[in-house]
């Protein structure tokens, strides 16, 4: 059994607090692996409604430098001092958005100082390539953005959008179970197409099982979303649970389109699955 604990998310149960953000817990039976931190306090209520002890974590994987999955790492450290952190060596440079329709018109969106301070003070293990942390557990490292989704946006490594952010530090989380590939995402810059097949390739498992996490759909061309919606009906999954950046009005409609179980995600929820590890 695997069992999935969203921490953090855009939409949130009764009793929990949502927010911009995304976080999970991921548990097996010899194994707790965080990926992500969620933005700010929405995390630290719900862990703690949760009742997770934070001393008994064995990883913190962080998919991205984006402050939405990187709010809390300080929260962490201070809580576990024990805990194995990975993280790909581009995660802490600094990153802007720009909406030239918005006031303000440049935002920072990067690790926060309190964060980057806390994350240089303690080793962590670098994942620029693929990394087992657990038994038959994966960190993607880059993904080689080979298909031809519009996974971008106005990010950039200066205030004044010279220097265009690719997000090439995006990477995902997977696990080897007897029933497939479980593939679990924080805002898949790199595009659900691209994550999928590079995991596929790397581990030599073709069957997907099933897919959790952020699919950053939400601003998507109508195009990229029928062309990732054909693609997910093509892997014959069990199911998916499409949260975070996704977007509502996608998740709606994959509900609709979709021929796998569609789990509608909310902070509180626990995703309960019941595959064993390979």
């Amino acid at each position: 059994m695997v069992k999935i604990r969203v921490i953090s998310n855009n939409n949130a149960l009764e009793g929990f607090t949502n927010e911009h953000g995304f976080s999970v817990l991921i548990e097996t039976e010899t194994s707790s692996t965080l990926l992500d931190t969620g933005s700010g306090e929405a995390f630290i209520h719900n862990i703690n409604i949760l009742s997770i002890d934070i001393s008994n974590i064995d990883s913190l994987v962080l998919s991205h430098g984006h402050f939405d999955h990187c709010g809390n790492i300080n929260y962490i450290l201070n809580n576990n001092n024990r805990i194995k952190i990975y993280h790909h060596p581009q995660l802490l440079v600094e990153r802007y958005s720009i909406h030239k329709d918005r006031d303000p018109m440049v935002k920072f969106i990067g690790v926060n100082e309190v964060n980057k301070k806390s994350l240089k003070n303690c080793h962590s293990f670098l994942t620029e390539d693929i990394t087992k942390i657990s038994n038959n557990i994966f960190i993607t490292g880059s993904i080689p953005r080979l298909s031809n989704e519009d996974t971008g946006g106005p990010f950039f490594f200066d205030t004044i959008g010279e220097k265009r952010d690719l997000i090439l530090d995006d990477q995902a989380i997977w696990l080897n179970t007897k029933k497939g590939l479980l593939i679990i995402t924080g805002c898949c810059h790199s595009g659900i197409i691209n994550t999928v097949e590079y995991i596929k390739k790397y581990s030599g498992i073709d069957r997907v099982y099933g897919i959790v996490g952020g699919l950053h759909l939400s601003k998507a061309l109508d195009k990229r979303v029928i062309e990732t919606t054909k693609y997910l009906n093509s892997l014959n999954l069990t199911m998916i649970a499409p949260g975070h950046c996704t977007g509502d009005h996608i998740v709606e409609k994959l509900n609709k389109d979709l021929n796998c179980r569609v789990i509608d995600v909310y902070a509180g929820l626990d995703i309960i699955l019941d595959v064993n590890i390979d």
